[in-house]
């Protein structure tokens, strides 16, 4: 259950994301900062999606091999987070992206704030 849920938070956050939803980035593009939807409980609902899938997984199936998953898909997310998106996001909207960082969780409501 877990996992479609997750399933179903990556889908609902791609179809809120509308036309700024994009695979990558492209510095010279300029896309609409999202804080409303799901975009208002946590910064990256599509990772936290993920996330959630994937601790399903390990629910269904839990094995070593299966944690190991976890704990890799949550470092990877975490290093495009912190090192690509963020950074983009803040140099594409300065301080509306800042705002928003301080009063929004990372990937869980109100964890991973920035200060």
């Amino acid at each position: 259950m877990l996992g479609v849920l997750g399933a179903a938070v990556v889908i609902v956050s791609q179809y809120q994301m509308g036309n700024s939803w994009r695979v990558g980035l492209d510095p010279r593009e300029r896309t609409q900062l999202m804080t409303s939807g799901l975009f208002a409980v946590v910064r990256n609902p599509i990772f936290s999606g993920v996330l959630l899938a994937t601790a399903g997984l390990l629910l269904m199936v839990p094995s070593p091999i299966s944690v190991a998953a976890v704990v890799c898909v949550f470092l990877g997310l975490e290093m495009q987070v912190r090192w690509i998106e963020e950074p983009y996001l803040a140099r594409t909207h300065g301080p509306a992206y800042g705002s928003y960082a301080r009063a929004v969780g990372r990937f869980v409501p109100g964890v991973g704030k920035r200060s």
